[in-house]
């Protein structure tokens, strides 16, 4: 495999290795790079607004640089590029507080995604309009826009390899897992630490209160209990909230992972269709990892059962 890196264009082949995390919501995508040090190379480095990575000719990464190093040793020296995907520009920029009244996905590309120059994609009849949303004074765009798409949609946003912001519950494609996949190794986990099975939704002022539910995380014996503290007359609106964290504890309660030979085994959100011992059957992926160097190339995919 053929790795390449860009700095807004202008491109060195001398990448020797990557390390290269996609995901969908948070943490981010994230990427390592090393490659033969040049004097044109690390000022492109340092400069460019844009970084794009190639395998074997193919786009398969659009990120910031973070991070920009010279490595100086026995064995010369080696520029060294850290950064991450474009959820970094969403990231640096903080919000003034507001709340909607009604808050629909124009209003929330407008005021979150677009001041960023990013290009967004939603997939048809995911996403709801959420009533009385508030935006917390100095969260970031990036933050404001999970929380957003998390209660309206129970939507983990994600970018594609060319850059473009991704809302929509699933990917399109499916990765197999079988006895015929080069698999070094497999492993489903439970993670307890941390999951919830209800969410109590408490007016500060007026003391009104409910409790939205899990019955399936319950009846796999999570007792654990999340507070939303809600302003007078917000009770109601909070309800998607509380369903999302309801959500994301499942995800985070019942997971898989399996490392494969080769890179680039699938995209985040995709399907994982499994046939081997100890996996369970249907799972989403939420997490790939491509990791290139001097050993070859495997892939880490991990996700949650569905």
């Amino acid at each position: 495999m053929l790795i390449t890196i860009g700095f807004d264009g202008q491109e060195s082949p001398d990448v020797f290795a990557l390390d290269l995390t996609r995901t969908i919501g948070t943490p981010v995508d994230a990427f390592e790079a090393k490659l033969l040090w040049s004097e044109e190379a690390a000022d492109a480095a340092r400069n460019c607004e844009r970084v794009r990575i190639y395998a074997d000719g193919q786009l398969v990464f659009t990120g910031v640089a973070d991070e920009v190093s010279v490595q100086v040793g026995t064995h010369g020296r080696v520029l060294e590029v850290a950064g991450r995907g474009l959820a970094a520009v969403m990231m640096r920029v903080e919000q003034s507080g507001r709340e909607f009244a009604v808050a629909g996905w124009a209003d929330i590309k407008k005021r979150l995604v677009d001041e960023c120059g990013i290009t967004a994609e939603t997939e048809v009849g995911a996403l709801s309009s959420l009533r009385r949303f508030v935006i917390t004074s100095g969260v970031s765009s990036w933050k404001a826009l999970c929380d957003w798409a998390g209660a309206a949609g129970m939507i983990a946003p994600g970018f594609s390899a060319d850059g473009v912001l991704l809302l929509r519950r699933k990917g399109s494609g499916k990765l197999k897992l079988d006895a015929a996949s080069a698999i070094f190794s497999a492993e489903r986990r439970t993670v307890r630490d941390g999951a919830v099975s209800e969410v109590l939704i408490r007016e500060r002022t007026t003391g009104r209160q409910t409790v939205v539910k899990s019955d399936e995380l319950k009846a796999r014996g999570v007792s654990g209990r999340a507070v939303i503290a809600a302003s007078k007359g917000t009770l109601e609106s909070r309800i998607p909230e509380a369903r999302w964290m309801l959500e994301r504890s499942r995800r985070g309660f019942d997971r898989f992972s399996v490392e494969l030979a080769g890179g680039f085994a699938c995209e985040p959100g995709d399907e994982a269709e499994c046939s081997v011992d100890g996996l369970p059957e249907h799972c989403r992926v939420d997490s790939v990892r491509t990791i290139f160097g001097e050993d070859g190339v495997r892939c880490v995919v991990e996700g949650f059962v569905e």
